[in-house]
Formats: C-alpha cells, sequence, structure tokens
C-alpha cells in the first residue's frame, strides 16, 4: 500500500512539474512578446524624433542630411531610419545598443563601429555566393538576419 501512494505522489508531482513547464514556457513566450513589443515601441519613439529632425530634407541625400555615415550613402536621407530599424530589428535591439541616443553620429559605442564592419562584410559574403553555380538560388540574399536571428549574438550552433 505505500508503494502505491509513493508512486501516486511521484505521478502527481511529476503532472503538476509538466503542468508548470508548460505554465513557465507560456509566461516565456509572453515575456518574449512584451520585450519585442517594447523594443518596437522605443525604436519607433526614435525613428520620430530622427524624422522630425530631418523634416523637409526627407529626399535630400542621406550623407547632405546626416554626419559621420562612413559606410551607407547615394539614398534619401528619409530611408536611413527605416534601414536602421531593419537593422535593429536583425539584432534585437533598439537604436542606444549602437548609439548614443540623441547624439547619432557619435562613434562613442563600440558596437556602432562593429555594426559597420559587419555591414561591409554582407556583400563580400554575397559576392562570393553568387560564384557558387551549385547553388539553386543564383541570387541568394545575405543580411544581419541571416545569420544573427533576432539576436545580437550570431547563430553558431543549431542546437541551442
Amino acid at each position: 500500500m505505500l508503494k502505491l501512494v509513493i508512486a501516486g505522489c511521484l505521478l502527481l508531482s511529476a503532472a503538476a512539474s509538466s503542468s508548470f513547464g508548460l505554465f513557465r514556457n507560456q509566461i516565456s513566450r509572453e515575456g518574449v512578446k512584451d520585450f519585442q513589443d517594447s523594443l518596437a515601441a522605443d525604436r519607433q519613439k526614435h525613428i520620430d524624433e530622427v524624422n522630425q529632425m530631418i523634416k523637409g530634407r526627407e529626399n535630400d541625400k542621406a550623407e547632405d542630411v546626416y554626419k559621420n555615415l562612413k559606410y551607407i550613402g547615394g539614398f534619401n536621407a528619409g530611408l536611413l531610419p527605416k534601414i536602421m530599424n531593419k537593422w535593429s530589428v536583425a539584432l534585437g535591439v533598439s537604436c542606444g545598443h549602437c548609439h548614443e541616443i540623441g547624439s547619432w553620429d557619435r562613434d562613442s559605442k563600440p558596437e556602432k563601429e562593429i555594426a559597420r564592419k559587419m555591414a561591409a562584410m554582407s556583400p563580400v559574403i554575397l559576392n562570393y555566393l553568387r560564384t557558387i553555380k551549385e547553388l539553386k538560388n543564383q541570387n541568394p540574399i545575405v543580411n544581419c538576419t541571416t545569420c544573427h536571428r533576432g539576436q545580437v549574438k550570431p547563430a553558431i550552433d543549431m542546437a541551442n
């Protein structure tokens, strides 16, 4: 009889643990969504600020409107906040990860220079991929998301 009670307790314990595990995973998913929503709201706030700063100059060349553009340019100034937003989403961060908020042209954070160098790496990889004739897609796409997948640290192990 004692064995039966112990077995029953173990089963109840296991059931409770797995139910808690499901509940815990749901909390985690909801927490992640809330975090992503707050990042999106933060990015949008800064995009709105930059768009207000360049109001009336959106169609001017980016390099004529913004200071300290080192890697990108040759497009309308109004496109830069959209590009920065896509890069931020690809890394799962907001603007303050690379920039000093309000002093966008400053190079005070090493992440900004890292991002520049990583962005310069993308066309190099893309050009190399285009030399591989056996690829099914002769127009491969390589961008921040290819490796980062919404995380600051690039995906290096599919098991994690």
